[in-house]
């Protein structure tokens, strides 16, 4: 993956440390010793000119699993497209399976301090053959930071990255997000969880983020189709 810088005043900072190819690199292996599964981070190249960074790239394992949702997508649709055709009770399994190993991966990284911007369903992989339980493998390091504590927040945050990315994914039903859910809360030995609190909070703010991305939507077509009827005029 190549990085590119998107705001100059961004340019002075990056003489001081290191590229997010590197820490990018840095933080993949730090998941990796905590067991957390994420793809292998290869090699971190940067070039600079003097103490100017002007390029860098990041080089990760290839994977040949498919991404979380397009799994979702193949293998618990209505009419599945899968190579094996499962039967009901095989599909209801496997959803009750990744789905809960999704909140799992989640904890895991809340639980060791490491917060991530753009956590949702695209940004990660399924690791998975018949007969065997389904792994999640993240693969989006650029946007993984480790914290000094995670926030109450920041956990929020990240339970409602992976709620909106849900919702676009048609095979997945409000059973199955509150099964994510309860599989981030879900402590050994914690006994009955009282998740409706953890609900209402989730879904109140993944409203909020939709709202966003809506309103962000039409702002953007609006502005290319101010765009176009400028170069139309000229």
């Amino acid at each position: 993956k190549q990085h590119r810088r998107k705001r100059r005043w961004k340019v002075p900072l990056d003489c001081f440390r290191p590229s997010r190819a590197l820490r990018a690199f840095r933080l993949g292996h730090a998941l990796l010793t905590r067991r957390i599964a994420a793809a292998l981070p290869l090699v971190a190249l940067e070039r600079r000119v003097g103490p100017f960074l002007t390029d860098n790239i990041l080089i990760t394992e290839a994977l040949t699993w498919p991404r979380l949702d397009d799994f979702l997508a193949t293998w618990l649709a209505p009419q599945p497209t899968g190579p094996a055709r499962l039967s009901a009770r095989q599909q209801h399994q496997l959803a009750k399976e990744v789905l809960w190993q999704m909140g799992r991966v989640l904890q895991q990284l809340h639980d060791n301090n490491f917060a991530h911007r753009d956590l949702k369903a695209s940004n990660m992989f399924v690791r998975w053959e018949l007969g065997q339980p389904p792994e999640i493998v993240l693969i989006d390091l650029d946007g993984l930071r480790r914290v000094r504590r995670i926030s109450m927040r920041q956990r929020f945050q990240g339970l409602m990255r992976l709620n909106v990315s849900l919702l676009k994914c048609p095979a997945v039903n409000h059973a199955g997000k509150l099964r994510m859910l309860l599989g981030y809360l879900r402590r050994p030995g914690s006994g009955r969880i009282h998740f409706k609190p953890y609900w209402r909070v989730l879904d109140t703010w993944s409203a909020r983020k939709l709202d966003q991305q809506i309103r962000s939507r039409r702002n953007v077509q609006l502005i290319r189709r101010q765009q176009a009827t400028r170069e139309t005029g000229a």
